[in-house]
């Protein structure tokens, strides 16, 4: 049949014979797959159109070749070796079973193949025919498969949480090398066991309760799991999500466990240096406030018997008695000052003032009426610029704070007409006070200094003062959740600004 390809028949010239033979090569050029019918000699009989276009050649250029043609050099030898052992023993079966298999082109490059073959007996003898199967598409699927098969489990290998998947029983299809080393297990020995198979019930009772919840959520969980580990209990922040096929359907659980231990350990800490910190802090502040206290009684006897040697006994003293008596009043009247100034500080300190609404219009016109007569006596041009809001806070610590900066404004200013200028403006969210003078102003090298606790810029003899004004100032605004700053230069004038939260706003 298929030996005198060239044009002759098999047979006698029977027309239904030509029909089966035309049937025949019709079937083998409408298959999809390359089609080779070798003779037990080895040479090729038949190809079909597939065969021409996969290996490059003409069939006129295949027919009576030896199959080996097809075959890469490499395997050449055993092919031989391999054909002849199927000529004795034809049945039909994949070729090399189990092995990636190639064939070779006209041009010397190869092709990866599948191959079936099947023998055909005829009256002429033993054909073998061979159905070859392209396969570059699934190799290259394949290849790029393994290949992000292989970045995906280097990367769940190189991180430093732990990741894993159970399927819906719970059993592993995936973990990481970091669940490997942490809890000593090979992946390969803990695929398809679950978690009662590697921890601790307990444990196993928290991670699957997890798991379930996760899956009937069919949305990321967020929660905190521990597991033991050589150097004691973990703690984790675990995500666990379901996995879908493509219908959407859940097959799987995926974790991502991230080890926050150290984290917690140090929450911890911190919470307790807090509360010693916190505690030391009162025991100062009782302490300042009981030592201050104690100190107000005997400073008044000696600011009180100073006075009266210098009312009653100057006239029997010399000049030099009546310059240390001075020195002395005055300096008792600085101590009184500053321990005043220090218990301000620490109330502020040890307890939160009244919150309430405070008109700042009505503040300042008691702050105007508290200051009068420093006022007239340097005659000071205060305006006050702008309608003034309500605020929330106590009222009378904002109070000490325009008080403090306004009689600041008037003290550090030595002009011949001394203005003082309170304007207020909104931000978003804050209201934004603001004390303007013409006075002598600050170096801006000494902005931030000057809101330290009894920080002096000017010697006691030019201007009195403690120094702690501006250092409470910043305490109690601050505690009111705002800020405050100076702009100024030297000759050039002063303006403190403060924020405080509008009513109704975050602090």
């Amino acid at each position: 049949m298929v030996a005198q390809d060239h044009g002759g028949h098999s047979g006698p010239g029977d027309p239904r014979l030509q029909q089966a033979e035309e049937r025949f090569r019709g079937l083998l050029e409408a298959a999809p797959d390359a089609i080779v019918i070798v003779g037990a000699d080895g040479r090729i009989a038949l190809v079909n159109a597939q065969a021409e276009v996969m290996f490059g050649y003409h069939r006129e250029d295949l027919i009576g070749h030896p199959i080996e043609s097809l075959v890469p050099d490499r395997f050449r030898t055993s092919h031989v070796q391999d054909r002849g052992r199927y000529i004795t023993e034809p049945n039909t079966r994949p070729m090399g079973a189990g092995l990636e298999l190639s064939g070779r082109r006209k041009d010397g490059t190869e092709v990866p193949v599948e191959i079936s073959l099947s023998p055909l007996k005829t009256s002429e003898g033993t054909w073998v025919v061979s159905i070859i199967r392209d396969v570059s598409e699934q190799r290259r699927i394949k290849e790029a498969l393994r290949q992000s098969r292989d970045q995906l489990q280097s990367m769940l290998d190189n991180t430093t949480s732990v990741i894993y998947a159970k399927d819906l029983q719970g059993r592993y299809i995936l973990v990481n090398r970091r669940f490997e080393s942490l809890f000593h297990v090979r992946r390969d020995a803990v695929m398809g066991k679950t978690d009662y198979d590697v921890f601790p019930r307990e444990s196993a009772d928290q991670f699957t309760a997890h798991d379930r919840e996760a899956l009937e959520r069919g949305a990321p969980l967020e929660t905190e799991e521990v597991a033991s580990q050589d150097d004691g209990p973990h703690t984790y922040i675990s995500v666990k999500f379901p996995l879908r096929d493509a219908t959407g359907t859940p097959y799987a659980v995926c974790g991502i466990s991230t080890d926050i231990t150290e984290r917690k350990r140090a929450e911890q800490q911190s919470l307790i240096h807090k509360k010693f910190l916190e505690e030391k802090i009162r025991e100062m502040d009782d302490f300042t406030h009981v030592v201050s206290h104690d100190l107000k009684e005997p400073l008044r006897g000696i600011e009180a018997f100073s006075g009266f040697l210098l009312d009653d006994y100057a006239s029997r003293l010399d000049e030099q008695g009546v310059q240390y008596l001075t020195f002395l009043k005055q300096a008792a009247v600085r101590m009184r000052d500053l321990i005043h100034d220090l218990l301000s500080l620490t109330a502020i300190t040890r307890k939160d003032g009244v919150v309430r609404p405070v008109d700042v219009g009505a503040v300042l016109d008691q702050v105007k009426r508290d200051l009068d007569y420093a006022i007239r006596q340097k005659g000071v041009d205060l305006r006050v610029v702008g309608s003034m809001p309500v605020v929330a806070g106590d009222p009378t610590r904002i109070a000490e704070v325009f008080k403090n900066l306004i009689s600041n404004a008037i003290k550090f200013n030595t002009s011949p007409q001394p203005t003082v200028t309170v304007t207020i403006c909104e931000e978003p969210g804050v209201h934004v006070f603001s004390v303007s003078d013409n006075g002598i102003g600050i170096d801006p090298r000494y902005h931030g200094r000057i809101f330290e606790l009894f920080e002096r810029l000017n010697p006691q003899e030019q201007f009195e003062g403690t120094g702690a004004g501006l250092a409470i100032c910043k305490k109690i605004i601050e505690s009111h959740g705002g800020r405050i700053w100076v702009e100024s230069a030297l000759r050039q004038g002063s303006t403190f600004s403060f924020t405080l939260p509008q009513r109704g706003a975050s602090a």
